[in-house]
């Protein structure tokens, strides 16, 4: 339990393209949580942050990952003072990481491209 670690939770942070979209706040058993989308939030975490300041940050584990390799990086994160990078922990290779970096990247060009035709358009309509 989060509550236990975090008192009550005030707000989650999400990587922006990493998720499909989401409300800007989430109403659970009577509270409002704020939820916040970054470009600058690490892919494959959520952080969690209490009405106190207090952080948890979360590993997710790509529903691809085999369950030997998942178990691996569930138990290495959760080892007291781990420092280690979530590519580190997922075991990403330097391929897999221009690759999600490429995707990341053209991804955004196709999405500024679309604000601007659709701005365009509704200037012309």
């Amino acid at each position: 339990m989060l509550s236990v670690r975090l008192g009550r939770i005030d707000r989650v942070l999400y990587h922006l393209t990493a998720w499909a979209s989401a409300p800007r706040k989430l109403v659970t058993g009577g509270r409002t949580l704020r939820l916040d989308g970054y470009q600058l939030q690490p892919i494959n975490t959520i952080e969690v942050l209490g009405l106190g300041g207090e952080r948890l940050t979360l590993l997710v584990i790509p529903p691809h990952t085999s369950a030997d390799n998942a178990h691996t990086a569930m138990m290495s994160a959760a080892e007291p003072n781990n420092v280690a990078s979530t590519d580190g922990l997922l075991m990403t290779s330097e391929r897999d990481r221009v690759w999600r970096t490429q995707a990341s990247n053209a991804q955004k060009r196709w999405e500024s491209t679309s604000d601007t035709t659709m701005s365009r358009e509704r200037v012309q309509g």
